[in-house]
């Protein structure tokens, strides 16, 4: 599916409709308000790209993540952050909220929205290939250091906190009993970091 808002060209890819009607046909009452937020979180950086001058020619909504086409513009190490953690920025904000309003309140339903809004921050927040912090991290090492040496840098470090993260996910999964999402998002996490190069362009 293809459209255009603006000067935006926006597209839908057929897989990604397919693992949206699953995820709203299982829902079990979290998978919408996490999809929301996902969203939110990938507006946050279109906005940030906005504030700072950067053009976005095309958005692709693809299963494993949303795609962005942008114009190459070159951008000093501050606001390249503040686009790279725009999406965790607003995770922390509306993280908060959500906190404040329980304590006011009592809802579980705004409870669950804090937690949600805590996961998606702590995950983005960590040093691996596709998510914020490895994007945030190679930023600041190709300021420091040249593009190879950043690169190499960034993918080590990608591979050590996804092979930790799937270790920590195979203990709980083990350990407490709970289910083996943290594992399956781990594996991803460490196939992309090990066949992805698109991440280092």
């Amino acid at each position: 599916m293809h459209f255009k808002i603006g000067a935006v060209h926006w597209h839908i890819s057929f897989l990604f409709c397919i693992l949206l009607s699953l995820m709203l046909f299982f829902d079990s009452g979290f998978m919408v308000p996490t999809m929301l937020t996902v969203c939110a979180h990938e507006s946050a950086h279109l906005f940030a790209m906005h504030l700072c001058g950067v053009a976005v020619r095309e958005v692709s909504l693809e299963p494993f993540g949303i795609l962005v086409k942008k114009e190459q513009k070159q951008l000093s190490l501050g606001a390249a952050l503040a686009v790279i953690y725009a999406g965790c920025a607003l995770h922390l904000l509306l993280g908060s909220a959500c906190m404040v309003l329980f304590l006011l309140f009592q809802n579980r339903f705004v409870l669950s929205l804090a937690a949600i809004n805590a996961a998606l921050l702590a995950l983005n927040l960590l040093p691996i290939q596709g998510l914020d912090g490895g994007q945030g991290l190679l930023a600041v090492l190709r300021r420091f250091c040249s593009e190879e040496k950043a690169v190499a840098a960034a993918k080590i470090t990608s591979l050590c906190t996804s092979g930790a993260l799937f270790v920590f996910g195979m203990i709980i999964c083990f350990k407490v009993r709970l289910n083996p999402s943290i594992c399956l998002l781990a594996l991803f996490l460490l196939i992309q970091s090990l066949t992805n190069h698109l991440f280092y362009n």
